[in-house]
């Protein structure tokens, strides 16, 4: 099985992430749980049954064009402080 891509941390932008699991319980039963976690900031986001439904959550926080807009304010911003 390959390992899903994992898109740019949302909430700092790190790119150093892993699957982390833990194992869910009920009445003598268990399963495992995926999630995504950024080793930089430690965020974590995405659980599912399966690590490619973990890193599809992971990959739906991350908007791109959001992310841009946000950034060419800062930089105006930067820049009038200037």
């Amino acid at each position: 099985m390959n390992t899903p891509d994992l898109s740019a941390c949302p909430f700092c932008g790190g790119t150093d992430l892993r699957f982390g699991e833990i194992q869910e319980m009920e009445v003598g039963m268990s399963w495992p749980d995926y999630f995504v976690q950024c080793r930089s900031c430690q965020g974590s986001a995405g659980s599912g049954s399966r690590k490619e439904i973990a890193a599809e959550k992971w990959n739906r926080r991350v908007v791109p064009a959001r992310i841009a807009q946000l950034e060419a304010e800062r930089d105006q911003l930067a820049a009038a402080l200037e």
